[in-house]
């Protein structure tokens, strides 16, 4: 099997990898908050008690968690039922919705939106017409953030011992999308040391 084909087949498992190791992915999931310094970055951008989407919730913690703790209110859009399970029985008065984020219109916009850990499982072509998407679900100077690969590719990662997909542009390819979406860029960083070597996108819509 060629390495294209291979790709393929793992990205199209992907909603099953993560369905049935739902519970076991919580309980793996660091609650460190490692993530900490980038959320009160995402943060200031923020209006108090404002709204934020979290895309690829999954479990909804530790990243929703904070926001919520933090006085905002939160939706959260994962393609995982058995996720979606998890974060509604954690936080019940919240809304953990089914979409796909290739797919999905809500017909509402928010302050902020943050797709931590789930944005890079979409290919090349997916990534540029969500981040379209989530241009449409963003108030004016909206903030949005995301983690991606250090640069232009395509490599595996593992969920409990089982492959996902992940696939990132360069630095210059996303400032491109980005801008020609009419956002700029606030802070990023390539494999932050002080983030266990995530690249984070920090952009504010124009």
């Amino acid at each position: 099997m060629d390495k294209s084909r291979k790709f393929l087949n793992i990205k199209n498992n992907m909603k099953n990898v993560y369905e049935s190791n739902a519970k076991a992915f919580d309980i793996q999931r660091g609650k460190t908050l490692f993530e900490k310094n980038w959320l009160d970055q995402f943060i200031q951008f923020l209006p108090k008690n404002g709204s934020v989407l979290d895309v690829g919730c999954g479990t909804a913690d530790p990243i929703a968690t904070y926001f919520i703790h933090n006085g905002f209110e939160i939706v959260g859009i994962d393609f995982s039922d058995g996720m979606l399970d998890i974060a509604k029985k954690r936080f019940p008065s919240f809304k953990w919705l089914n979409h796909d984020m290739r797919e999905f219109e809500l017909g509402i916009q928010f302050d902020g939106i943050i797709a931590w850990n789930s944005f890079f499982h979409l290919d090349h072509e997916e990534q540029t017409k969500t981040l379209t998407s989530f241009s449409k679900h963003l108030k004016p100077s909206g903030v949005l953030m995301f983690t991606a690969g250090p640069g232009h590719g395509e490599v595996l990662g593992k969920v409990n011992g089982q492959d996902v997909y992940h696939s990132s542009f360069s630095f210059k390819e996303y400032k491109s999308i980005l801008n020609s979406l009419k956002f700029s860029i606030i802070n990023h960083k390539l494999e932050d040391p002080d983030c266990q070597g995530h690249s984070i996108y920090l952009a504010q819509l124009n």
